[in-house]
């Protein structure tokens, strides 16, 4: 099974983001999963989830790479096993810490494909990156893709560009609006994950 992992600050229309994958994925006949971390202010509309067809895993009682980490393999695998879906997605809180999903998955779930997309809200990554750098850093580092997002706001400059693209790894960035990117937004991120096999 595949599973897509998001990550984002809080704030940084992740929610938004996996919404539009989401709707672009069942009309192309994807079968899909969930597997929602709730700590933020946001989270997947359940009515939303439930007209497309989706089964959802709430998990709660903190952030999905420690305190529950267990239960999201657990969750995990019951899905693969009942459900089978073509993707499992993950919505790490915006306080996850990526590293911590990756190497649960590599230790404990290594029989999963796991890929990550960060989504960087470009319009506060610097104010961000004074306050958080070590989670906003480990959001990013190897993210198979960067989503950078809120381009509607603000348009990154060269020296964010850079610096992301340092942190990253030189992983593919795909610039986007939350608010109006539609469907075309799951093509360019599974047309970038298809080549990293």
């Amino acid at each position: 099974m595949k599973v897509l992992a998001f990550a984002g600050f809080l704030g940084s229309g992740k929610t938004t983001i996996i919404k539009q994958c989401i709707d672009s994925m069942l009309k192309k006949g994807l079968k899909i999963a969930i597997v929602e971390n709730e700590i933020g202010a946001t989270s997947i509309d359940d009515k939303v989830l439930e007209e497309g067809g989706i089964e959802m895993t709430t998990l709660t009682g903190g952030c999905v790479c420690c305190s529950i980490s267990g239960s999201l393999l657990t969750a995990a695998t019951i899905i693969e096993k009942e459900i089978a879906p073509d993707w499992l997605i993950v919505e790490l809180t915006g306080l996850a810490y990526m590293s911590g999903i990756r190497d649960l998955f590599k230790e404990h779930g290594d029989h999963f494909k796991l890929y990550s997309v960060s989504v960087v809200d470009i319009a506060r990554w610097f104010k961000l990156l004074k306050i958080s750098r070590p989670l906003l850093t480990d959001q990013v580092e190897g993210a198979d893709v960067i989503i950078i997002n809120k381009i509607d706001i603000a348009e990154p400059t060269q020296e964010q560009m850079e610096e992301i693209s340092v942190i990253s790894g030189g992983s593919p960035v795909i610039k986007a609006c939350a608010q109006n990117n539609g469907a075309g937004l799951w093509d360019d991120i599974s047309v970038l994950l298809e080549q990293k096999g």
